[in-house]
């Protein structure tokens, strides 16, 4: 039967097939200053991110300005397209 090997080598990685009990890793729990602490700097970091979207559309619209004003400045005819 294909991967009944699997199931052996995983007991035998843990410690399964000694006897051995498997031991769960302890957890440190947090306190709410850290959880506090945490948040913040996550709502910062998401702010930050919005705040430079911001700042690269006011570029965009920018450039596009200038962009739209060298066209219609160097136009053969003097209609402005729209």
């Amino acid at each position: 039967m294909p991967g009944a090997g699997c199931g052996r080598l995983l007991k035998h990685h843990c410690g399964l097939d000694r006897g051995q009990p498997i031991q769960a890793e302890k957890v440190k729990p947090t306190d709410e200053t850290t959880d506090k602490r945490r948040r913040e700097a996550a709502i910062a970091l998401v702010q930050s991110w919005r705040d430079e979207e911001n700042e690269e559309a006011r570029d965009q619209c920018e450039t596009w300005k200038f962009l739209e004003a060298a066209l219609n400045d160097n136009r053969l005819s003097k209609r402005k397209r729209v």
